[in-house]
């Protein structure tokens, strides 16, 4: 847990603006069907039973923070009740994707029918630059997905604690690589 500030440490800031000061994004942990309740824990989008991670990625590409052990059938627009990253925030905004839209801290990207409209160049260009700095956190996500424990190809049978303490040590970890070792650097 050291290894995870929660807090802004980095200077580093979007290009769209010096106020987006972090990248959002969540993702998905599967686990076995559970045996009450499980509309709660079934994800439409994803077609799955999980348990779901929202990631505060500074412009650094450290995790700043995590909101972990949410109900698979979470959607993006959650993050309105994640009090933390509001605190951890400052008054700075969070760049995410369209799914974060209505969320009050984040820019959320545009959906490819928005992008049909007048005003076409800007939001062409806006939606090029917040993708590619959007990448970061993709790359993340598929590193907690490349460990076997939290794979959406594996269904983690263990009790949800357990389940939440392996999201906790596998995003210090990351962290740790990233600050020892220099892994993940592009």
């Amino acid at each position: 847990m050291k290894f995870i500030p929660n807090a802004i440490i980095s200077k580093t800031t979007s290009t769209l603006s010096s106020k987006i000061v972090a990248i959002i994004d969540s993702t998905i942990h599967a686990t076995k069907k559970p045996a009450i309740n499980q509309h709660l824990h079934y994800n439409e989008n994803y077609k799955r039973h999980g348990m779901m991670t929202t990631l505060l990625l500074n412009y650094d590409h450290y995790i700043a923070c995590f909101v972990t052990g949410g109900m698979g059938r979470m959607h993006d627009a959650a993050a309105k009740h994640m009090k933390c990253f509001v605190k951890i925030l400052q008054g700075k905004y969070a760049l995410g994707d369209p799914g974060y839209e209505g969320v009050p801290y984040v820019v959320a990207g545009f959906k490819s029918n928005q992008l049909q409209q007048q005003e076409k160049d800007e939001r062409n260009k806006f939606d090029r630059i917040s993708r590619k700095e959007q990448i970061p956190i993709e790359h993340v996500n598929n590193f907690i997905k490349s460990c076997r424990v939290l794979s959406k190809r594996n269904q983690f049978i263990h009790s949800r604690d357990k389940h939440i303490a392996c999201v906790f040590i596998v995003c210090g970890w990351f962290n740790w690589m990233k600050m020892k070792f220099n892994k993940f650097s592009t």
